[in-house]
């Protein structure tokens, strides 16, 4: 039986993952010959994917990596550090709302949702959601 030996592109993508991941978060590498310039960082699960052009150099591919790793783990700690409840998005608007509109406001629910990013909010008027 014949094992089938790694190749150069393969190797360069092992080697870039070892040198990136850490027990507590895990990192794979992606090479891609039809990437060219820019490389990408994402979570899978528990694991970020970093996807880089294959004719990247090693040297370049673990630094790059290094500052988009750090970005992303940032940004997820920040998302989970501000994560409001909805008893607590309640009890602010109920506040604004007495502020701001002398307690005029009415709605039926206030929820947080995952998928705004862009938007500071988003309501229906017919149903005070």
């Amino acid at each position: 039986m014949t094992r089938v030996q790694p190749t150069a592109t393969q190797r360069k993508a092992q080697q870039a993952a070892a040198r990136l991941s850490t027990p507590a978060r895990p990192v794979e590498v992606r090479l891609s010959a039809r990437r060219k310039k820019t490389i990408t960082a994402r979570w899978e699960g528990q694991t970020i994917v970093m996807l880089a052009p294959a004719a990247m150099g090693l040297e370049r591919l673990v630094a790059a990596g290094e500052g988009l790793i750090a970005r992303l783990e940032k940004k997820a700690t920040r998302a989970t550090n501000h994560k409001r409840s909805d008893d607590q998005l309640q009890a602010l608007a109920e506040a604004l709302n007495d502020k701001y509109l002398a307690g005029q406001a009415e709605w039926t629910s206030i929820t947080w949702v995952e998928n705004m990013t862009t938007r500071w909010g988003s309501c229906t008027p017919s149903t005070g959601r």
